[in-house]
């Protein structure tokens, strides 16, 4: 049933984008700074 699908998904959506702003905030910019330190 689509109805019981619904909460999942929105659920998955909710502690989603708070993995991908961790990530952002720690990993991103460490790779980012490693980027450019590389290429210049």
């Amino acid at each position: 049933m689509p109805g019981g699908e619904v909460p999942r998904l929105s659920d998955s959506y909710h502690s989603g984008p708070t993995e991908i702003r961790e990530l952002m905030r720690e990993e991103l910019p460490q790779a980012y700074l490693e980027l450019v330190h590389a290429n210049s």
